[in-house]
């Protein structure tokens, strides 16, 4: 009796939905085939990109930095698209293997740790902007006499509020102590409106550290070549690898993944397209190198995946 009983409450447990059953599972399986399947056969290309790309921007500028991306895309292969936000890089290999996106766009660092998961991601092609290039430095003031990193410890870093995840992910496992995140190690993380309000701020003497983008940096030494002088590189990074635009084969519509990348290759050559891309901070298309593999497996062992 006290069997027949156990069974009949775990029929309705079941049956409730807070027992995992296998038939669960299996629908489950059976919906992610069928968004599948409808992603092969779809009409339009959809494009998903990560929010972390538009740092501290509203999300009305957002939509219209990305509104020229699909009339990009239709010019270049003739392919009808749309682009979408994701709200966290983390969820973009998810929707890939969905198949609620064809294309993601991740940070190259973020791609890898997606991969790491997920080895079915595949880079298909890379977004360059040259203006901005993908190099970071930890900038100290000479007169402090800092000559490495735990000299920081319990100092103040400035970072820059417009700092890119790339920038931020530098500073989080170079420019610390292993082990230590930046909140932990410094004794105060100070958030600036820019990078030159942050490095007035240093080279006055007010802070300790600034988290600078290369660019940013070259500006200042060409705006303020005096207060500059005060200044020193302690840390630099290495070139990032740029955005990388990821798929997975067999959720692509059959011959989209080389039309795209055919067609894209080229976007900066034609003048219509190229204005286009200026609005969307890209400046060219680029084939994966060669020596992506190289340079990826450079950058797990800088910058491994937290688990998370």
């Amino acid at each position: 009796m006290k069997n027949t009983s156990w069974f009949a409450l775990a029929g309705a447990l079941m049956v409730c939905g807070l027992l995992a059953t296998p038939l669960r599972a299996e629908e489950m399986a059976k919906a992610e085939e069928a968004a599948v399947a409808k992603a092969k056969t779809s009409k339009i290309l959809k494009v998903a990109i990560t929010r972390n790309f538009f740092t501290n921007f509203p999300e009305r500028i957002i939509k219209m930095v990305m509104q020229p991306f699909p009339e990009i895309v239709k010019k270049q292969t003739n392919l009808p698209g749309s682009i979408d936000l994701c709200a966290k890089s983390t969820d973009l290999a998810d929707q890939l293997a969905k198949g609620e996106c064809h294309l993601a766009v991740f940070n190259s660092h973020e791609f890898l740790w997606a991969r790491a998961k997920n080895p079915n991601l595949k880079p298909l092609m890379l977004a360059e902007n040259k203006t901005t290039p993908l190099k970071a430095y930890l900038v100290v003031n000479k007169a402090d006499e800092i000559k490495n990193i735990s000299d920081l410890e319990k100092k103040e870093v400035c970072v820059p509020g417009n700092s890119r995840p790339f920038a931020e992910t530098f500073l989080n496992y170079q420019c610390c102590k292993p082990g230590k995140a930046p909140k932990e190690f410094y004794g105060s993380v100070r958030k600036t409106d820019d990078a030159e309000e942050a490095l007035d701020s240093l080279s006055d003497g007010k802070t300790q550290a600034v988290l600078v983008e290369k660019a940013a940096w070259d500006r200042y030494l060409k705006r303020k070549p005096t207060m500059a002088a005060n200044l020193d590189v302690l840390k630099e990074s290495e070139d990032f690898i740029p955005a990388v635009i990821a798929y997975i084969p067999n959720n692509m519509p059959d011959g989209w993944s080389d039309i795209f990348r055919k067609g894209m290759i080229s976007a900066n050559d034609n003048p219509a397209t190229s204005k286009l891309m200026m609005l969307v901070k890209i400046s060219s298309f680029l084939e994966v190198p060669e020596n992506f593999e190289a340079r990826a497996a450079e950058m797990l062992k800088r910058y491994p995946p937290t688990g998370n």
